[in-house]
């Protein structure tokens, strides 16, 4: 199939995650050994050495092993041979990248790399790791659940990009990149049926018309059923209640996303050309429901039970605390145009003590007084046109998109109504990048310069239904406005003092402000909740980069780098009960120090690379649980100061042309070194994480077909979910294990596989809420079972 770019390849018990800490450790260490001792040895000469991986992430093209930084790039082919179907999947195959799902939607990744994150899932917090799709960065993650599919590779870059990305990009940054249209017809379809009726299609074509103009169009269908069970029979056994939904027992989770994408290419000259690109995307599946995690003792409420204690889940003894509306006096209310009931202070009715019957986890007692559905809609457009001028090329970048979503919240895992509800974002974006660059008539010098405009609108309303809690009987309304600008200048210089040795300088200064307005309302006996506040605030930032690097040869480059990021300031958007816990936080800065290598060895078979790094993060924003008011809120603010420290490898060896092998793992120490929180390991940051694959694909001859398969492998070290670390909110380390068996036809142009998900079906949490709250039942968030399935691949 033709393109205009070319192709990338680019819960266990504690003694068994040990043992798999020592083996994975073991592992990479005999690679790294066997690596060493055959590079010593002569081999003969590659027939497919690997194949070269470009990338943009300093905004031309290049390849990866000349890119003095630490990228992670994925192909689409590479990406749909390891089932990465949605940008949380890419943790998967990333050393250093952790991705927990949202309690509250998981279709809101919440993205960590080496350490560096958000941990706030409100949607006026820009990430610390920025999206970027087609060059337009997103503030809020959900805004690119829809895009992964049809791309042409999706680059991870490692530590702050304070120069060229710039704006909040502290940890990094992801940019999806999509396919162009090519100047011939062609395209594919890829349909795939598995486990739980799961349905995949997706298909792209290209449409030349004429010499100078093509189009793209490509689309996506994800259809699955779900696999939780909602079991309400042990609490309601007499008939449901007005509010729980859909039966006694029904299934949860269900998968139903949609996206499409056409993009036209006008190239009227050999000077000039631009793209222009617009997707949809929508999402009608459920929301994913928490299993019940009981805190306190069924014997003694007032006492904290070994889940609240130690992190152990034990429902024979634990237990949380409701009141039944049933056996209460009820008392109808209207809010934010909705009807509801609210329990009458003096007449509460019986109250229940409340644990799951059920011994798996993939059996929840969670009711969704207001459903789990998502309805969501997603849009974006961007024009991108490239002027070759004279000894340079000028750049512009122009983007929309926006996010209109409503959806159920699956946080706590009781059967009644002690935290649920509602919740709304509508978000708009309008972006502009202005931006020159050398051309090669430069010689030893190349540069690039340009300014970035971005405006963001966010609203989001939250509707919390606590009307059984057992503290008070209440509906709450919280809403926030918030409205951003940014406007940056940025430069990065890049000059040869010799044939080998680079010096390499950036700068880039950003002035943003932020509008906040809150507003709240409520009905019911619970604390009176904040009713107006409203404040801005702005932030300016001079961020630089500068590093060393050195070529001793055309196979070899080594080198070092100091880079800057930083957050601007904000205010934390979740439910407040005092102004206080409205006020805005400070902004956190970052220093990053990396050294490295890339190398191509064995004639051009194996890839060695190699980096270490130091960040030294001041006054991070995060976000802890606290107790506000007899109220358990977790609350963003200025958490203190931390140091990371950390070792990285990627390999990626062909030993024949029919057996490749890639590996990456990334060491680290992650801690919060100053303020309250000391001593704290970083949330969503193991110690060690490893991925890779293993691969055999034939060669036989043109007229034979040739059968391949493929064994991909992620080991994730024991992980904490919160600040302040609680055993409660931690998942010990476990291993993922992918498959794909198939073959294809001789001329490649069809495709049929085997593939599993999961394929040890392991049990694993992503996420952990409320451990250790007297006010709230806590609740466990896991990841999906084993998946397996068939595709058929046709190229056109």
């Amino acid at each position: 199939m033709p393109t205009t770019l070319r192709e990338s390849r680019g819960v266990h018990d504690g003694a068994l995650a040990r043992a798999a800490r020592r083996t994975a450790a073991a592992s990479f260490a005999a690679l790294l050994g066997a690596g060493a001792a055959v590079a010593q040895e002569p081999v003969p000469e590659a027939r497919e050495p690997l194949q070269e991986v470009i990338v943009t992430a300093q905004y031309r093209e290049q390849r990866i092993q000349d890119t003095p930084l630490s990228v992670n790039a994925f192909s689409g082919d590479e990406l749909a041979a390891q089932r990465v179907l949605a940008p949380k999947d890419l943790a998967r195959v990333t050393p250093g990248l952790f991705i927990s799902e949202s309690t509250a939607n998981q279709v809101d990744p919440e993205i960590t790399l080496r350490g560096i994150g958000t941990n706030d899932r409100n949607s006026n917090q820009n990430p610390a790791v920025s999206l970027y799709i087609d060059g337009v960065a997103v503030p809020f993650n959900a805004m690119a659940s829809h895009t992964l599919f049809d791309v042409q590779r999706v680059e991870v870059l490692k530590g702050p990009q304070g120069t060229l990305y710039g704006r909040n990009t502290t940890g990094g940054a992801v940019n999806f990149i999509p396919r162009r249209p090519g100047s011939e017809f062609g395209g594919y379809t890829r349909l795939s049926y598995g486990s739980r009726n799961r349905r995949d299609v997706e298909a792209a074509v290209d449409l030349p018309l004429g010499d100078s103009f093509a189009v793209r169009a490509a689309a996506t269908s994800q259809l699955q059923d779900g696999w939780q069970t909602i079991d309400l029979r042990e609490y309601f056994p007499e008939g449901l209640p007005t509010f729980a939904n859909n039966g006694l027992v029904r299934r949860n989770g269900d998968v139903d996303r949609k996206a499409a994408r056409i993009s036209g290419l006008w190239r009227p000259s050999d000077s000039f050309d631009m793209l222009t690109t617009v997707d949809a995307g929508w999402d009608h599946s459920q929301v994913i429901g928490l299993e019940h995690a009981g805190n306190v003792l069924r014997s003694n409420p007032s006492q904290f039970c070994s889940f609240a204690t130690q992190g152990i889940r034990d429902e024979s003894q634990c237990a949380s605390i409701a009141f039944d509306s049933r056996t209460a006096v009820l008392i109808p209310v209207t809010l934010a145009g909705l009807n509801f009931t609210v329990q009458d202070p003096n007449n509460r009715g019986n109250r229940v003590i409340v644990s799951d019957p059920n011994t798996g986890p993939r059996t929840i007692i969670k009711n969704f007084s207001l459903g789990s559905d998502i309805d969501s809609e997603a849009i974006g457009v961007t024009n991108t046109a490239n002027w070759e001028l004279a000894r340079m090329t000028l750049t512009s970048v122009t983007g929309y998109r926006s996010l209109d979503r409503q959806t159920g919240i699956g946080q706590q895992g009781g059967p009644f109504r002690t935290i649920g509800g509602l919740t709304k974002n509508d978000i708009e974006i309008f972006t502009q990048e202005i931006r020159v660059a050398s051309d090669e008539s430069w010689n030893r010098l190349r540069w690039v310069a340009g300014a970035f405009y971005t405006q963001e609108d966010v609203y989001d309303f939250l509707l919390p239904d606590l009307s059984e809690n057992h503290t008070f009987s209440a509906i709450f309304l919280s809403e926030f406005w918030q409205d951003t600008e940014a406007l940056a200048g940025f430069g990065q210089v890049e000059y040869d003092l010799t044939d080998k040795l680079q010096v390499v300088g950036g700068l880039r200064y950003t002035s943003e402000s932020r509008d906040f307005r809150y507003a709240g309302d409520q009905r019911g006996n619970g604390p009176a909740i904040v009713r107006s506040f409203a404040q801005k605030v702005s932030s300016d930032q001079l961020t630089w980069r500068t590093g060393l690097n050195y070529r001793p040869t055309g196979d070899w480059l080594v080198y070092g780098s100091i880079a800057t990021g930083f957050r601007g300031k904000g205010f934390p958007a979740s439910i407040s009960f005092s102004t206080n816990q409205l006020q805005p936080f400070a902004e956190e800065t970052i220093t990053a120090y990396e050294a490295g290598f890339k190398s191509t060895l064995l004639t051009g078979r194996l890839q060695l690379n190699a980096a270490a790094y130091f960040y030294d993060w001041h006054d991070f924003q995060a976000a802890s649980a606290v107790d506000r008011n007899g109220v358990r809120l977790v609350v963003l603010t200025n958490a203190g100061d931390a140091e990371v420290k950390g070792a990285e490898t990627d390999i990626a060896w062909f030993p024949t042309d029919e057996l490749s092998f890639r590996l990456g793992a990334n060491f680290m120490d992650a801690k919060i070194v100053g303020g309250a929180l000391a001593g704290n390991t970083l949330s969503r940051s193991p110690d060690l994480t490893a991925s890779g694959t293993l691969r055999y694909e034939s060669s036989r001859g043109p007229d034979r077909l040739r059968p391949f398969a493929q064994l991909g492998y992620t080991y994730t070290d024991d992980v904490r979910f919160q600040i302040p670390n609680h055993p409660g909110s931690a998942q010990e380390a476990y291993w993922l294990l992918g498959a794909q068996l198939g073959v294809k036809s001789p001329d490649g142009r069809l495709e049929i596989s085997l593939w599993a998900e999961n394929l040890a079906d392991e049990l694993y949490r992503t996420e952990s809420f409320g451990p250790a709250s007297m006010f709230l039942p806590g609740g466990l968030l896991y990841g999906p079972p084993r998946t397996v399935g068939a595709t058929l691949h046709y190229s056109f």
